[in-house]
């Protein structure tokens, strides 16, 4: 578990999902983040532009915007936010999601994943 003595990083969950954000706030929680979260792109720009945070957690595939779109706007936002997509969707063109991912410095995994392997990751991001 990270040590809380100095303020703890925020991240940024944007999932359609409502569970998959409960799930997600709760673990990430439990190792120290604040976390933020919202059900749409739209609400989760919002969040990035009034909650500076370390990470967002991006869905790739969203009921108002496209995922990659939202990601790629969290960074105009603040360039220095780092990206973790998610997506329980194949893409059909996997070297145009991989061309984007790579733009963008920004990881993904597929769901479902392994939460263990989520909080290593963000832990890695928000250590540098």
């Amino acid at each position: 578990m990270r040590s809380t003595v100095e303020k703890p990083d925020r991240i940024i969950i944007i999932d359609d999902e409502i569970d998959m954000c409960w799930v997600l706030e709760r673990l990430l929680s439990r190792h120290g983040y604040m976390v933020n979260t919202a059900a749409s792109g739209e609400l989760g720009l919002e969040l990035v532009r009034t909650c500076p945070a370390a990470v967002a957690i991006v869905d790739c595939k969203l009921p108002d915007m496209d995922g990659l779109a939202v990601a790629s706007e969290c960074l105009r936002i603040d360039p220095n936010i780092r990206i973790v997509l998610i997506s329980g969707f194949p893409f059909a063109e996997e070297s145009l999601l991989l061309q984007h991912i790579e733009q963008m410095s920004a990881h993904f995994l597929p769901k479902p994943f392994d939460n263990h392997r989520l909080v290593e990751l963000v832990i890695e991001l928000t250590e540098h």
